[in-house]
């Protein structure tokens, strides 16, 4: 949950106490949003566990795809090239058979196990002849599949994060129209009640970004700089200081 949508349920939280304890003054207004608080806290706190994950939660995901990654190139892979490398060095399709840079996606090591699945079974005879599984080829397409399931993975949670997080921030715009209808309806009901009505304005506040309060101070502190700055400048009136001769002071 992003630090704004805390502060934005801390205060629909606020609220909904401040009305249930405040219930037989506030009776007819309850009756009519206590609802809507209940929906909408629901609706942010569900999103929210959605777009953000821990980074424990994020780790296993990028770790998986990474796992299958070094699978296959490790395990599937390198026996084919290394066969390839001994055997077939003159192929003219010999670079299908070699193994794919380290540092390649894993879009790049799926597209490349598939060419070289294909390419190694016109010749299997000689990679079982050396030595590798009879199946070796269903193998090397099971792993790419697997590794492509780890990246339709990756890819899906983070598209449910980007959804989460727009959906998100609806729930937010209608979480402040709500506590805006709410304070409509409480507002007059406490206006004979000056300490009550002060309770309610701190209860339904959202706390304003730091940004936006960096802002503010950096505002305030320019206002008193350029007031200490204009105090410096006024004209100050010159000392008069009267200077006597002895004979002045002795007479």
């Amino acid at each position: 949950m992003l630090a704004q949508q805390r502060k934005l349920t801390a205060a629909l939280r606020r609220t909904k106490v401040f009305l249930t304890t405040n219930e037989d003054r506030l009776g007819t207004v309850i009756a009519g949003v206590m609802r809507l608080l209940d929906n909408v806290i629901q609706a942010i706190e569900a999103l929210s566990d959605e777009q953000d994950p821990t980074r424990f939660q994020r780790a296993t995901e990028l770790e998986g795809e990474r796992g299958a990654r070094y699978r296959i190139r490790e395990r599937n892979m390198r026996p084919i090239a290394c066969v390839a490398k001994l055997e077939l060095p003159t192929l003219n399709d010999f670079d299908r058979l070699r193994l794919p840079p380290k540092k390649k996606d894993s879009s790049t090591y799926i597209v490349h196990a598939r060419a070289m699945a294909a390419v190694a079974e016109l010749y299997l005879a000689t990679f079982v002849d050396n030595g590798l599984a009879p199946d070796f080829i269903t193998r090397l397409l099971s792993a790419a599949d697997a590794l492509q399931e780890a990246v339709d993975e990756r890819s899906r949670a983070h598209s449910s994060r980007v959804g989460a997080t727009a959906a998100l921030r609806t729930e937010s715009t209608r979480a402040m129209r709500i506590i805006a209808l709410i304070d409509s309806l409480v507002a007059p009901e406490l206006a004979d009640d000056d300490q009550l009505a002060t309770a309610w304005v701190l209860t339904r506040t959202v706390a304003r970004r730091r940004a936006a309060a960096v802002v503010e101070a950096t505002d305030t502190a320019s206002a008193e700089t350029a007031t200490e700055a204009s105090i410096a400048t006024e004209p100050v009136a010159p000392r008069l200081t009267i200077v006597t001769s002895r004979e002045e002071t002795a007479a």
